[in-house]
């Protein structure tokens, strides 16, 4: 069935209005504040998402879209370094000062979509150590706690572009072949990685 246009742009106000409110205010935002910011009524947005729950589905289904797409342009990069260098910033971008995204620990992604978003950055790595570009000991499952660490320094100084661009400069340079010393321990499993960074898990 096709969208009436004004449905449409109906329901495209409510992701975007609900995203900005979610992203200031974190996920305790009412349906009440966000039917009256997008100026419809409640039946609106249950008309479109069912419930607040089906609305927060749908962003995290829009965010999920954009970091695969991020993620397709940094492996059509010519080179794994500079795959992983905008690889880098784009997560950086996604991480931003995101109060709903902090709450819920992230990121929520499908299983399907959590396998291929560690896929690609296992394919820009290997590709980085095929070139010779990168530390041999370093893993795809190292990347999203070192994104989350720059995430953090960055809200730190309230992403002041030079500072959080010092920093990402850093932790790539840090990654440069011919280390003085291997890393401590081992790369944490996949199933680590979805442990730590699940909106669902109690730490932290």
């Amino acid at each position: 069935m096709i969208m009436r246009a004004d449905a449409e742009e109906n329901r495209r106000r409510l992701l975007d209005v609900a995203e900005d409110l979610f992203a200031r205010k974190g996920i305790d935002v009412t349906v009440a504040e966000i039917v009256a910011a997008a100026d419809v009524g409640p039946p609106t947005l249950y008309r479109h998402f069912g419930t607040k729950d089906g609305l927060v589905k749908a962003l995290t289904e829009r965010r999920s879209e954009v970091a695969a797409a991020n993620l397709a342009r940094a492996l059509a990069e010519p080179t794994g370094w500079r795959g992983l260098q905008l690889a880098l910033r784009q997560s950086l971008e996604m991480a931003r000062d995101n109060r709903a995204v902090r709450e819920q620990r992230g990121l929520a992604v499908t299983p399907a979509l959590e396998r291929m978003l560690l896929f690609g950055w296992r394919e820009l790595i290997d590709r980085a150590h095929q070139e010779g570009s990168v530390r041999t000991d370093f893993s795809a499952t190292d990347v999203p706690y070192l994104i989350a660490a720059v995430a953090a320094a960055a809200r730190a100084v309230g992403y002041q572009p030079a500072l959080q661009e010092r920093y990402v400069t850093l932790l790539m340079e840090s990654l440069r072949p011919d280390p003085l010393a291997p890393l401590p321990g081992s790369a944490p499993t996949a199933e680590q990685v979805h442990d730590s960074f699940s909106p669902s898990s109690g730490n932290g």
